[in-house]
C-alpha cells in the first residue's frame, strides 16, 4: 500500500520564519529607490505607514508563493521506493529505492514542535560520501513520528528481501 505524504503549509509558522527578515530590508530599499529616483522626501508618518503596508504586501506575496509550492508537492512511500514529486513552476521528480537508503533522520525544531510538524531527512550512500543533495527531505509534515516509523519499517522490510 502506498502512503502519500504532503508537506503541510502553516501561515503562522512561515510568518515567524520569514517576517523579521523581510520587514525592514524591503521597505528601506523601496523608500531609498523612490527618494533617489523621484526626489520626493517622505515625512516620518508617511514613511512608517508605507513601510507597514509594503511589508504586508511583500510578506503576503511570498507566503502565497510558498503555499502554492506546498500544494503541488508530494512524497510517496511504497514497499519498494520513496518518490518525491514537485510540479509548481517547474517539474521535478526523484525516486529512491528503499534498499539504497542508508540513514533516516527525524528533526523537529521548536517552532515545528509547537505547530505539530517535523522534517525527515533521508540519506543514501551517495549523499553520505559526496555531501550532495542525493537524498530527500520530507519537510513540514504532520505526524512526523508516525511517518518516520513507517519509513524505517519499510526500509527494514526492503533490505530483508
Amino acid at each position: 500500500m502506498t502512503q502519500i505524504v504532503r508537506p503541510s503549509f502553516n501561515m503562522f509558522l512561515w510568518l515567524i520564519r520569514i517576517g523579521p527578515y523581510l520587514f525592514f530590508p524591503l521597505t528601506a530599499a523601496l523608500f531609498y529607490a523612490i527618494e533617489n529616483t523621484v526626489g520626493i522626501p517622505f515625512s516620518r508618518h508617511t514613511l512608517l505607514r508605507c513601510c507597514h503596508w509594503g511589508s504586508v504586501f511583500a510578506i503576503g506575496g511570498i507566503l502565497a508563493f510558498i503555499a502554492a509550492g506546498y500544494r503541488n508537492m508530494m512524497f510517496k512511500i511504497d514497499h519498494e521506493r520513496l518518490s518525491y514529486d514537485l510540479s509548481f513552476v517547474w517539474r521535478k521528480r526523484k525516486e529512491i529505492l528503499l534498499s539504497n537508503i542508508k540513514e533516516v533522520v527525524l528533526k523537529v525544531g521548536v517552532l515545528q514542535r509547537f505547530f505539530g510538524r517535523g522534517t525527515i531527512i533521508v540519506y543514501t550512500q551517495a549523499s553520505l560520501v559526496s555531501q550532495n543533495q542525493t537524498g530527500v527531505s520530507l519537510f513540514d509534515i504532520e505526524n512526523p513520528d508516525k511517518i518516520y516509523e513507517l519509513l524505517k519499517e519499510r526500509i527494514a522490510s526492503a533490505s530483508r528481501t
